[in-house]
This record gives structure tokens, sequence and C-alpha cells, in this order.
């Protein structure tokens, strides 16, 4: 490949504005269409073309994903609009890979029919039957279910991210599958059954490092456990993806093996781009495997046909090639980072890496070795700096381990990569297996032991807000950063100075001087957090296990990493069940916790060693509540109003800590999962405390709590009830409804309505859910 002209810049760039107006604004198809049409004609009568042919690229861009946007009548997306629940009969074709965990399997389910109606669309569809496969039609009763958006602040919108895949709804099946037949696609089928054969492969042959291998050999990350966490933190998360550099391997490798049998050059290419074509395939055409597989598959035409290749043309026509195909694909970060990375490597890496090529050092191979590891440890830090704005944008992190951590990671995944294929393929014959088992295995305890190494060094930054105008600012300082050395003149150097003034300025936190309370919708759970006006942080209780879809890591863990928030100043735990202590693993894992409230009588369950040791290694302040207190944060006061020196209940519920939050004419009480008996004693011994404007429910609505009177006297004009609408305890009851029916819309159940929000200036306070705007 070359670095020389590269006409397809341009068309490349209209394409993507063409794609991006088009997903965020609906022009009518027709009129549009004909418009292009005229603009076609125009195109052949006309002089000067290139201004017309730009529009004309950026018109199609929109048409291509209006057109994808566009539904038929039937879609399955249509049928959600009036009923985002129902158990309806359904029947459709598995046309993905069966995959089973815990007893139930899961797949894609392209729909034939709901209740006797044709439907169009694919939804992901789940059972307790362990004999379905690809290519099965099945027949069932299923519940039904709508994508729902994110409902808590700041989290990932997993409602997009399906939509992208195709996928338009979920269900599961009430009753057992009936299969009518098998209709496959051969090239799916084959796919798939090899994905199972390297599965139970790997299985077999290395039970060890089973999840590891499954992502690196065919993108499998589904048994990924804690080497994630090390990986992203050595700065070497990109291993773990199917890239350019695994694609690259196995092109050496097919290359190789090929040319042993095939000499004839043009033979072997095709021969090769047959075989990188169907690795795309097994990898599921991700969009750094798409584009490795693709940039190699034009080269090696280009070769076929003997031409001279701009590399450039090659990034952008596979850029094209694939937004042709999955326009939804530009959308995605993975996208993104692998184009980015890319083009840094063929447009900026050759200006820096020629310097290092001219230190002055006499001994050929001493040198060689020099240069190599300053190329290696400079590529990572350039790549790192380019990167930085996507992964800051999108994760909220900014890492330059992987300065040190390349330079045995890139070398080590080299060999690893090879031996695990060789390991595969060979026959089962002990002691060949053997020999390559424990090359692999050791060369996997190098990889590990540096991985750990690298993991600890000092230049992981994370929970770094970002936004996007702070994204193009940083790209621009990024490239005057870069011109400035190509040549020194002094209109860069202030150029240079200004953009980092501005992208200094943008960064400082002005605070909004109010009071925020937060309660997020973690499911069957709860799990509350206050803000106050001086950036105080205070969680109240930190939802339930990682078992759970509402768990911390996923409801509340990205508002913390989107805001910046690195620490707690209290964490309060209500009481002693998991529904409410159940995150508190992955709180201490990611955030700073200062001090630790809980009540004495939690101090005596069988969960608070592990509790305590969590809170000793992290240098936690243990706050034991035994009688009624109270906290300062400024003008803000937190009143514990329970349980007092005198309460004691062997029911769990009932000693909960029950607190009330005061600022100005705005109070919110907390109930934990207090019920009748605690509440009556709340009465007989605080009543003059429980008026409150807000209180967030005692028990997730179950009757065993709210009681009448309790109610009346908190006299709340919002409730806030913290349960998932379908729950194995069928919270919340009717009986709780009924008596918060008198608030209306101001009863919040966050399951269905989202995460609560008040925001407060100690006079005036705004109220509102993820579903609707309260008064």
């Amino acid at each position: 490949m070359t670095s020389g002209k590269s006409p397809l810049v341009f068309p490349a760039l209209c394409w993507i504005i063409g794609l991006t107006v088009g997903k965020y604004a609906a022009l009518p198809i027709i009129p549009l269409a004909a418009f292009i049409l005229t603009l076609f004609i125009l195109l052949f009568l006309r002089k000067n073309k290139i201004f017309l042919l730009f529009v004309l690229i950026i018109l199609m861009g929109i048409l291509r994903i209006s057109v994808l946007q566009l539904k038929p009548q039937n879609h399955i997306s249509r049928f959600f609009k009036f009923r985002t629940q129902s158990t309806q009969p359904v029947s459709g074709l598995i046309n993905s890979e069966v995959l089973t965990r815990n007893g139930r399997s899961s797949f894609d389910l392209k729909l034939e029919s709901i209740a006797d109606h044709q439907v169009q669309g694919k939804i992901r569809f789940s059972s307790f039957d362990s004999n379905l496969k690809y290519g099965d039609k099945i027949n069932t009763i299923a519940v039904l279910s709508a994508l729902k958006s994110s409902n808590n602040p700041l989290a990932t919108d997993f409602k997009e991210y399906f939509q992208f895949k195709g996928i338009h709804g979920s269900g599961f099946s009430k009753i057992p599958v009936t299969i009518t037949g098998n209709k496959i696609n051969w090239l799916n089928y084959l796919v798939i059954e090899l994905r199972k054969f390297i599965r139970i492969r790997i299985e077999q042959r290395c039970p060890e490092n089973t999840g590891f291998l499954k992502a690196i050999l065919i993108g499998d990350k589904s048994e990924l456990n804690e080497i994630r966490d090390i990986l992203t933190r050595a700065g070497l998360s990109h291993i773990l993806a199917v890239s350019g550099l695994h694609v690259a391997l196995i092109t050496v490798i097919f290359f190789t093996i090929i040319k042993i049998f095939i000499r004839h050059r043009i033979f072997l290419r095709l021969i090769t781009i047959t075989l990188l074509l169907f690795y795309g395939y097994l990898c599921s055409w991700s969009p750094s495997v798409s584009r490795a597989v693709i940039m190699i598959t034009l080269y090696f035409t280009a070769q076929i046909l003997q031409r001279k290749v701009s590399s450039n043309n090659i990034l952008f026509a596979s850029l094209l090639v694939i937004t042709v195909v999955n326009p939804y694909q530009l959308f995605s970060v993975g996208m993104h980072l692998s184009f980015c990375a890319v083009f840094v490597l063929l447009n900026i890496m050759p200006f820096l890496t020629r310097y290092i090529y001219k230190i002055p050092i006499r001994n050929r191979k001493l040198k060689i070795l020099i240069s190599s590891i300053l190329t290696l440890m400079t590529v990572s830090l350039v790549l790192s700096l380019f990167l930085s704005p996507i992964t800051l944008y999108n994760f909220n992190q900014f890492n330059l381990n992987g300065v040190i951590g390349n330079l045995l990671g890139i070398p080590l995944i080299s060999i690893i990569l090879p031996l695990s294929i060789i390991l595969l393929v060979i026959p089962s014959i002990p002691f060949l297996v053997n020999i390559y088992h424990s090359s692999l295995d050791s060369t996997l305890a190098v990889f590990n032991y540096w991985s750990e190494f690298a993991s600890g060094l000092p230049l992981h930054f994370n929970f770094i807000p970002i936004s996007l105008h702070q994204v193009l600012l940083l790209y621009l300082l990024l490239l005057t950063g870069f011109w400035l050395l190509l040549s020194y003149k002094k209109f860069k150097i202030i150029l240079f100075s200004t953009l980092l003034l501005l992208v200094f300025l943008s960064w400082r936190n002005y605070g909004s001087n109010k009071l925020q309370v937060i309660f997020f919708n973690c499911g069957l759970g709860d799990l509350s957090l206050i803000e106050t006006p001086d950036n105080e942080v205070i969680m109240i209780d930190c939802g339930p296990t990682e078992k759970d879809p509402g768990t911390f890591k996923r409801s509340a863990l990205p508002y913390f990493q989107k805001k910046g928030i690195k620490k707690l100043d209290w964490l309060i735990i209500t009481h002693a069940h998991n529904d409410h202590y159940g995150g508190i693993n992955d709180v201490f894992h990611n955030l700073e916790v200062k001090n630790l409230m809980v009540t004495d009588e939690f101090q005596t369950r069988g969960i608070w060693p592990e509790i305590f040791q969590h809170a000793e290694e992290e240098n936690a302040v243990i706050y034991t509540i035994e009688d009624t207190t109270h906290l300062r944060f400024g003008e803000i006061k937190i009143k514990i109003l329970h349980p007092d020196k005198d309460y004691v209940s062997a029911n769990k519920n009932n000693m909960s800590i029950v607190l009330k939050l005061e600022f100005g004419e705005l109070s919110i009480l907390f109930n934990g999962d207090l019920e009748e008996e605690g509440e009556h004693y709340l009465i007989s011994r605080y009543s003059s405390f429980l008026d409150s404007d807000v209180t967030k429910v005692g028990h997730h609505g179950s009757k065993t709590s709210s009681s009448t009177e309790y109610v009346e006297l908190i006299s709340p004009e919002y409730a806030v009830i913290s349960t998932a609408m379908k729950n194995r305890f069928n919270f919340p009851h009717q009986q709780t409804l009924d008596t918060y029916s008198h608030l209306r819309d101001n009863l919040i159940i966050t399951g269905r309505d989202g995460a609560f929000i008040v925001v407060s200036d100690g006079v005036n306070a705004e109220y509102r859910s993820f579903s609707k705007e309260m008064k």
C-alpha cells in the first residue's frame, strides 16, 4: 500500500454526514428519492459536478438509513406501540445459535405470527426447553415485551443497542415449545456448528483459560470474569476484541499454511480472501473484524489486479462497504475506536517513527532492538492519546498503562494466538496435545503475570466526565499538537495554548448549589443518592446482588462514572437484607467510601464480617447506630429516627434505619423496609417528626407496611415505591396502592416510572421521573 492520493476520503465523509442526518432527522422517502433522481440527471448535464456529487452522496446516505428505519405495517415494533407487554400464541424461526445458561435457552426468533396474525421482525427469546437448535420452527404461548429505554440517569441505553442489531423486543415461553419443522441457511449452520466445535475444543483442551481463549479466537466474551477488568486497567483490553491485530496474525497463519500447498500467487490470495471472509462471519462481523477483513481483502484484490492503492483509500472504502451494508455500524463505539486507531497508524505514526530510526547507535542489532521498543511505546502512547476522547466520552476512562503493557502484551498475544489455533486443530494424540498445551499454558501464565503487573501501574484514570464539545476540543488540541511537532511557528504555539486553555476551562466544575436526591430504579431493591450543594455525597442502600439486573453496577455506577463521583462521604445500609446491601462489593470496588453507617443489630448478622473486611481495607470509618441521632451537611440536616436505644425486634425489616432529610422547606423520609410494628413505634415516639414532602415507601410497597395512620402522619405530596413491576412477591400490593391512591400521578413506582429525581434550593423543588414530568 502507498500513502498517495485518497479520492475516497471526501465521498466517505459526505456519506457519514448523510447517515448522521438521516438517523436524527426523519425525511419523507419518496420526495427524497425523487430529488436524488433529479440530481443524478443534473450530474450528467452540468460541467461543474464536484459539489453536486457531494450533495448527492449526502442525500443517498440520508435515504439509505431512512429506508432501513422504514418498517412494514405488520412489523413487531408496531405491535409494541399498542401494548408494551402481552401474553400471546407465537410462531417463528430460530435464526441464531441457541445458547444455554442456568437451564435456560436463549436465541433470536424471527417471528412469523402472533395470535394467527402474520408478523415480521426479530425478538430475543428464551425458553426452558433444552432440545432447541438453529433453524427450528416453533410454536408456543409467550410473554412478549417491548424493549425499554434506559430509566436511570446517564445509564446505557440497551434499547438502541438491540435495535441496531435488528432486535425489537423480548419474549419467553410460558408453556413447552412445540417444534413444527426446520429450515436452515447452510452458511449460518456451518458457522454455528464451527463455533460450537471451537468452544467445546477449548473447554476440553484449555479448561483453565476458556473465557479468555473464546474471546480472542471467536469474539465470545460471555465467560470473561475478572480478567476483563485487569486487562482494562493494564491498557490491554484491545486484545479481548478480535481486531486488526488478530486478523493480521490470522492472515499470516492462513497465508503461510496455504503457501506450502499452493504456489500460484493469485490462487493463494483468492483462497486467503475466502478464508478471511469466513473468519469474519465466524466472529459475527464485529466492527473491528469487518474493517480489518475488508481492508486486507481490498489490498489482496489490488495485488491480484496489479494496482497500487492508497492505504487511506482502502480504509475509507472499507468504511463505505460496512456502512452501506449496515448504516448503524457507523454509530458503534467499536467502529469509532477501530477506524480512529488505523487512521492514526496510517497518517500520524509515519511522521513520528522516522525520528526513532535516526537514533545515533552504531551497533545494528542494538539499534534494531531499541528502535523496536521505542516504536511500540510510541505507537501505544499516540494511540492512547488519540483514542482517549472516545474512551473518555463512552467509558469515562483514560489509560496510559498500555504504553508499558503493550511492550510484552502484543508479542505474547502474537505467540498465544497461533499456539491456540494449533492446539485446536491438531489430532487427539496425547503426546502432541500435551506439548502444545504446556507451551500455551506457560505463555498464558507469563501473559497473566504481566497483565497483573501492568494493571497495577498508576496511569489508569476513571470516573472522568466529558461532553461532546470537549471531545471536539480535545481532537483539535491533539491535531494542533501534532501540527506543532512538524514545525515550530509562533501562531501554532498560540493556537495550541488557546485550545489547551479552552479544554481546561471547559472541565471546571462550577456546581449547582442545589440539593439533588435520586431514587434509582434498581429492580426489587433500594438505592438512593443524595448530593448536597457542597458536593457531599450520601448513598442510602446499594441495591440487590450482582445476579439481579438492577444491581448497583448497572443501575447507578454509570451515573457515578459520567458525573465524575469517585467517593461516597457516607454509605448508609438500612438493614441486613441483600436487596439493600447486595451491591456493596461493587461499591467498595469502584468508589472510595469514607464513612459506613449501620445499626448495632446489623453487626450481629452473618454478612457483617465480609462487609467489615471491605470497610477495613478501604479505611472507611464505621458509624454504629444505637440510638436516634443526626448528621449535618451545611444547611442540610439528616435525622436518624429509628431504631432508638429502646427498640428491639426479631424482624430485620423493623430494625431498618429510618431517616429524615431536611433542607429549608423540603423534607424527605426514607423508611427502609419498616413494617407496621415499627411504624406504630415511630407513631408513639416520634409522630411530630414524620410529616414530609416526599416519602420512600417502606418495604417496596408490601401490604405489611404503609399503615393508614402512618401515611396520614407523613402526609406526603410524593411517594416513591422502589420495586420492579414483575417480581416474586408481587410488590407493590394493591392494599398499599389504595393507601396512596390519593396521590394519583405523584405516586412513583420505579419499575414503571424509572428513577425519581428531586432537585431543590431549599425553597423551591423540582420533581421528575424518567417517564413523566411532575408538578
